[in-house]
């Protein structure tokens, strides 16, 4: 039996975004906000950063994925030199960067920005 991981993302993995077809196969959970993070946007896709404010929030959505998609998820975000896979909620993994960079998306959500 493969294990299953509880992803979150917030920006070209989301349903609609340039890297959606990357999710194929996965389950979507739903939509969801963690708190504790501010997003900041590198040009063409976002990073996240923690801060543990309550009150800084990003907007994604969680899917439930095989650890054979998880590892590819790894590979593309360059886990863990440039994104690192940690848990951004109870029971879910999500990818922020490592680097201090790019501008604030004050909306926390990516399609808003």
């Amino acid at each position: 039996m493969t294990q299953m991981h509880r992803i979150f993302v917030y920006g070209s993995l989301r349903a609609g975004g340039f890297n959606s077809h990357l999710m194929d196969g996965a389950e979507f959970l739903g939509e969801m906000t963690i708190e504790g993070f501010r997003m900041y946007s590198l040009g063409a896709f976002p990073m996240i950063r923690r801060t543990g404010e309550p009150e800084h929030q990003v907007v994604g959505e969680v899917y439930l994925v095989s650890e054979g998609l998880r590892d590819r998820l790894d590979r593309l975000e360059g886990h863990p030199e440039w994104y690192r896979r940690e848990e951004v909620a109870p029971g879910v993994e999500g990818y922020v960067y490592q680097h201090p960079a790019g501008s604030l998306v004050k909306s926390g959500d990516w399609r808003k920005r």
